[in-house]
């Protein structure tokens, strides 16, 4: 079976219709197909216009997703590492599959997933903006493009964060300093404000505005705060050394 002929008409705006409990073949003609439902289709086109759509719609439906790989054709750029999107637009991402894909209506979030993190390697002169025309025409744009082609950037993509999410908590895990006082005082609630804390303090630590902030690179973010991090982990590692000889000293001399 040419899956790849059979499936060539399918745009990622097409899931919606195509992937529902039970597909309507009679609407999946006219929008994948152009039927145009006149006395001269109907005579000639109708009966050979419905077997594609429903071998169209069973093979779509017996495609694992997981088994569609990025192509050469392939019409999006992207990221060299997804880390390397701006820091506004990995929050985005996360935010938006925070809650999974509704399998009901799944193109337009895969659509808007594929913007937010490809949005600067096609537009590598603009700032991120995902309530920019330009942004809404990409969207746009991706949910016309070819499901076989596109589909498998969106599995990159939920592979990548998933990759990025282990190796940070993994790293910041190493440098964790343990304070039992802070976490019984609650210290833990400050955990819903580091998004502005982290900004706060991009702008402090870079001399750039709020706005500008925003753009700069996840990676770069990440990098900062991880510095940050192994900094004051060391010193409370010397901090803890310097007690323990003083206590031996102390020990010695008594």
């Amino acid at each position: 079976m040419n899956v790849e002929k059979i499936l060539g008409e399918v745009r990622l705006k097409h899931l919606d219709l195509l992937l529902t409990p039970e597909p309507d073949y009679a609407k999946a003609m006219t929008e994948v197909y152009g039927y145009s439902n006149n006395w001269f289709t109907r005579k000639w086109n109708f009966i050979r216009k419905f077997k594609t759509a429903y071998v169209m719609v069973n093979t779509l439906r017996g495609v694992d997703p997981k088994d569609l790989k990025i192509t050469e054709d392939c019409p999006i750029i992207m990221p060299p590492n997804v880390d390397f999107i701006s820091f506004q637009a990995m929050m985005e991402i996360q935010a938006h599959l925070n809650n999974g894909i509704d399998e009901t209506k799944p193109s337009k979030q895969i659509a808007k997933a594929i913007a937010i993190v490809c949005f600067q390697s096609h537009f590598d002169l603009e700032k991120y903006d995902s309530d920019s025309v330009r942004f809404k025409e990409f969207e746009e744009w991706i949910l016309n493009q070819n499901y076989l082609k596109i589909f498998p950037v969106f599995i990159w993509i939920t592979d990548r964060l998933k990759e990025s999410a282990d190796m940070w908590n993994e790293r910041f895990y190493s440098v964790e300093v343990e304070d039992e006082d802070y976490q019984q005082a609650g210290g833990g609630r400050m955990t819903q404000f580091n998004v502005i804390t982290t900004i706060k303090a991009l702008c402090e630590d870079f001399n750039v505005n709020y706005i500008d902030a925003w753009q700069i690179s996840y990676n770069f973010v990440q990098t900062n705060s991880y510095a940050k991090a192994t900094q004051y982990h060391i010193q409370e590692q010397m901090q803890r050394l310097k007690e323990i000889k003083m206590k031996a000293q102390r020990s010695s001399n008594n």
